[in-house]
C-alpha cells in the first residue's frame, strides 16, 4: 500500500537518506557490505568517544575524568542503543563535537 502526500520527495532532499554526508563512502569500499557497515558504526561510535572526551576537557582539567565522562557517553544507553539505528548514531556521535564548537 503506497501512500501520496500529495508531492514528490526526492533522494536528496530526505535527511535520512544522507547522500551528501562524507562518512557514507565508508559504505563504498572495496569490502564486503557487512564489513562497511560494521566499520561504519565503529567509526561513529569512536568518534561520539573523542567527542565527548574533546567537550569533558572544555570542563575538566582532570584526565581521569574526561576519559571517563567519554567511556561513560560512548557506553551510555542512548548510543549504544543506537548501534541497529545508524541515522541516530551518526547525529550522536556529532553531538559532543557540536556542542564543544557552540561553546567555543
Amino acid at each position: 500500500m503506497a501512500f501520496d502526500l500529495g508531492f514528490e520527495v526526492t533522494l536528496a532532499a530526505d535527511a535520512t537518506s544522507a547522500v551528501f554526508y562524507p562518512g557514507q563512502l565508508i559504505l563504498h569500499l572495496p569490502l564486503r557490505f557487512e564489513r562497511c557497515i560494521t566499520l561504519y558504526v565503529v567509526c561513529h561510535w569512536l568518534l561520539a568517544i573523542f567527542g565527548a572526551r574533546k567537550l569533558a576537557k572544555r570542563f575538566s582539567d582532570s584526565t581521569d575524568i574526561q576519559y571517563f565522562a567519554a567511556i561513560l557517553f560512548g557506553l551510555s544507553g542512548y548510543v549504544a542503543g543506537q548501534m541497529f539505528n545508524v541515522v541516530f548514531l551518526v547525529g550522536a556521535a556529532w553531538l559532543p563535537w557540536a556542542w564543544d564548537a557552540w561553546e567555543s
